[in-house]
């Protein structure tokens, strides 16, 4: 840390795991790597949702997301700190989290062709004649163990529409928006604004293609893919399944 001429008032080497050395200034600052707070009673770094010891480079309360984070839940980002952070203990990527995400993509794979979300089909409660782009979308996710559902006006549980899986501001439980810019993953669900003002959702899948990755969705005869409807698209928004 410096004054305004330049002046060095507080300064530190950290190690990886986070144990410091403070070197000689004019400051005091609890401040720690990554943004930690050091509290000198404890010696621990408090980290939001519980405290970090960086001498054994272990939190000493379970990570908040469980067996979602590794199955070392007191370990700080699977031991590779010089490529992970972890602010909050609730960063998906586990090996539970990253099977049912693989799974979304193969089972969205598997129905590529299939009729039964066609719009002259009947499918469950969605009667023919409607667009059932949402219900494969809701269909594959929860087979593959990843259900989304949102929180209804009558403050039930529901399916999301599309607009919703498209909405930053709804809150669908364990499937988080993707910041702009973020890579996109087989697995991730896209949605899209229409010219018409109706919403469109998909399911974004691996392949032998171009950019590895397109996308399988409901059309109006049998799901299938459109190259370009959510692949580079700046009007698409995504959403991540974080859950276990």
């Amino acid at each position: 840390m410096t004054a305004i001429d330049g002046a060095t008032v507080w300064q530190a080497d950290w190690e990886p795991f986070g144990s410091v050395v403070i070197g000689q200034g004019k400051l005091t600052s609890h401040l720690r790597f990554p943004g930690q707070y050091f509290d000198e009673e404890t010696v621990l770094h408090y980290n939001y949702y519980r405290h970090y010891d960086p001498t054994t480079g272990r939190y000493i309360e379970s990570d908040p997301i469980g067996l979602l984070g590794g199955l070392n839940t007191f370990v700080y980002v699977g031991g590779d700190p010089l490529l992970w952070t972890d602010l909050y203990g609730l960063e998906e990527g586990s090996p539970g989290n990253l099977a049912k995400r693989n799974k979304i993509d193969e089972l969205a794979k598997k129905y590529n062709g299939s009729n039964d979300w066609a719009l002259d089909k009947r499918k469950d409660n969605f009667h023919a004649g409607s667009w059932k782009c949402n219900k494969f979308v809701y269909d594959v996710t929860k087979e593959a163990g990843a259900e989304p559902l949102t929180e209804g006006s009558d403050g039930k549980m529901r399916p999301p529409l599309a607009m919703e899986f498209r909405s930053s501001s709804v809150d669908i439980p364990n499937w988080r928006p993707l910041k702009p810019g973020e890579d996109l993953k087989p697995g991730d669900v896209a949605a899209i604004k229409n010219s018409n003002g109706s919403h469109y959702s998909g399911v974004i899948v691996s392949c032998e293609c171009k950019g590895d990755k397109t996308n399988v969705s409901a059309h109006r005869n049998q799901i299938g893919t459109e190259p370009g409807q959510f692949i580079d698209n700046k009007k698409v928004k995504y959403r991540r399944f974080t859950g276990e």
